[in-house]
C-alpha cells in the first residue's frame, strides 16, 4: 500500500481504482517501455496479470473519427 501512496503523491499515478477482482491505475509514462520497468516495481507484481493499455485524449481521438467519417461520406455522396 505504501508504494501506491508514494506513486500517487509523486503524480506517476493519476489515479486508481479497483473493481471486480482487478485494479485500474491510469498512470504516467514517457514510453511503453519506461511503463513496464515501473509496473515491475509493484511489489508482488510476478504473482499477478496485468494488460497495459495506452490511452489517447478524447477530443483529439474524436476529431480523427469525425474527419474520417466525413470522408466516408462524401466518398459514397460522389457514387450517387
Amino acid at each position: 500500500m505504501e508504494w501506491f501512496r508514494k506513486e500517487l503523491a509523486a503524480g506517476r499515478i493519476e489515479s486508481a481504482y479497483h473493481g471486480h477482482s482487478h485494479a485500474v491505475l491510469i498512470a504516467h509514462a514517457e514510453s511503453a517501455d519506461d511503463l513496464e520497468r515501473w509496473l515491475d516495481q509493484i511489489p508482488l507484481s510476478e504473482l499477478v496479470d496485468r494488460e497495459v493499455e495506452p490511452l489517447s485524449d478524447l477530443f483529439e481521438h474524436m476529431e480523427g473519427v469525425l474527419k474520417f467519417l466525413q470522408k466516408a461520406v462524401r466518398s459514397t455522396e460522389n457514387i450517387r
